[in-house]
């Protein structure tokens, strides 16, 4: 019985010194993440206090823009008034920390640590501003650091509602949430609506939606998927009429990034999607793709970019930069890489178009090896592989064909010596434009199948072909 009276009396020093033990590794723990974060450009983090006690912690911060950031705006912008004003606005943020094993509060549970931040309502700039949208709090931030599965959090901007002059506003609040562990990262972000109402001007957007999941690694860029998509978007000008300015929905961006077996090269993948897009009434376009791959990139070499990459120094000194950068750019290109745009899809009121294109890059056909070996247009020939080929309505084709014709059609001056009519001059173009398709039709260079055009090009040893028939290069 005595040795039972001791193991638990040990096992609850234990319980009672492990909190204790977890503030201090919490604090060491933030401090560094503050330091590290800090270190990231974008954001400059001060500890103003840290109070740390037995079962919980509190740290007050000052949250800001990075001085390199802050930088890049002035050296881009030309306004140092507006930076200094940026570099002295801060946002006071008030961390809470809950000690675990046994978490209390809010952050109740087992767990490690249990996070919660929220801007500090006692600063002046934050109870106004509060006021201003009549919401309790301006953002909160929760965590819970769970034994061996990671951090769980989420966060939310509450909704809010108002008016300012003769402008009404709604605003529904976003919600953020994910898990994250020392190597990994995966949260969504949702908006789901946001209107402005004015007599000039009406704007509205619905279900905005980001989401991520990445392998995170130190001093390189991170692998994995993030999505942007949005629902709809519009813009009205009331007194102009109830036709929107701009229309748009189901837009969507989803990037990629992979890394080969050997993690030497990745593969970096952007797709763009509209379901349907409207300017006024001057364009409109629907059902729209638009994919861009560069495959076989050496990560060694574009790590090495990045971290020779200063803006101050490429606004000032921008041979200096492309002095530096230029042997990395020879190690890519020795490293053969790809590109891709594919899909490459669009609507409009003439008809469809889709088409794709891949280019190669042959780096042991380069002489010297170097990106400047392309100044030599024969070099360069021999050094590129390419395979295209489109498909698209005919009266899409001959709108194109008409606009390149009347791009590249001087004035005209008839025998009076005024300028032609522009129903004359437009029937010139038709006749062009009309001559033109009929004569890459006989040569095969474009393939009339009826309602559609279409086109296969293939650049392959220096040699072009067209639907596989030869086409002459000049060099």
């Amino acid at each position: 019985m005595r040795k039972l009276y001791i193991a638990i009396g040990i096992l609850l020093v234990l319980v009672l010194a492990t909190p204790f033990v977890v503030g201090i590794i919490a604090e060491g723990t933030v401090r560094t993440r503050l330091d590290a974060m800090d270190d990231s450009q974008l954001i400059a983090l001060r500890v103003e206090s840290y109070d740390r006690g037995w079962l919980k912690s509190r740290t007050q911060l000052e949250l800001g823009l990075g001085e390199s950031y802050l930088s890049q705006i002035e050296a881009a912008a030309q306004q140092p008034q507006v930076t200094d004003l940026l570099r002295n606005f801060a946002i006071p943020v008030i961390v809470e920390f809950t000690h675990g094993p046994i978490l209390v509060g809010e952050n109740s549970g087992l767990g490690f640590l249990g996070v919660k931040a929220y801007a500090d309502p006692e600063s002046q700039v934050i109870e106004l501003a509060e006021t201003f949208l009549g919401v309790p709090y301006l953002f909160e931030f929760r965590g819970i650091s769970k034994f061996g599965d990671g951090f769980h959090f989420s966060g939310e901007i509450p909704p809010f509602e108002g008016s300012l002059a003769d402008y009404s506003y709604e605003f529904s609040g976003v919600d953020v949430a994910g898990v994250s562990t020392l190597d990994h990262v995966e949260y969504q972000v949702v908006l789901e609506d946001a209107s402005l109402q004015g007599p000039l001007l009406s704007a509205l957007l619905e279900s905005l939606r980001i989401t991520t999941d990445s392998e995170l690694r130190p001093d390189s860029f991170a692998l994995g998927t993030s999505e942007v998509a949005l629902g709809r978007l519009a813009v009205i000008n009331p007194s102009l009429g109830a036709s929107p300015m701009l229309s748009a929905e189901n837009l969507s961006a989803v990037g990629t990034i992979s890394e080969n077996a050997d993690a030497t090269h990745f593969d970096a993948e952007v797709v763009y999607r509209i379901g349907h897009l409207a300017v006024a009434d001057a364009f409109e376009v629907s059902d729209a793709a638009l994919g861009l791959r560069a495959g076989h990139l050496d990560s060694a070499a574009i790590n090495e970019i990045v971290a020779a990459t200063d803006w101050e120094q490429m606004t000032s000194d921008p041979a200096a930069i492309m002095t530096s950068v230029m042997p990395l750019i020879d190690r890519i290109v020795a490293g053969s890489p790809e590109l891709a745009i594919d899909p490459l899809q669009f609507t409009l009121a003439e008809g469809d178009f889709k088409g794709r294109v891949q280019l190669g890059l042959v780096g042991s056909a380069l002489p010297t090896g170097s990106i400047s070996d392309f100044m030599n247009p024969a070099v360069a020939v021999q050094a590129i592989t390419a395979d295209a080929e489109f498909t698209a309505a005919k009266p899409l084709v001959e709108m194109i064909a008409r606009l390149v014709a009347a791009e590249n059609t001087p004035p005209r001056i008839g025998p009076d010596g005024d300028p032609l009519p522009p129903e004359q001059l437009a029937a010139e173009i038709d006749g062009q434009t009309a001559q033109t398709l009929g004569m890459l039709t006989s040569f095969g260079l474009l393939r009339d199948s009826g309602d559609d055009y279409s086109c296969a090009l293939v650049l392959r040893d220096g040699a072009l072909t067209a639907n596989g028939q030869p086409v002459p290069l000049p060099f």
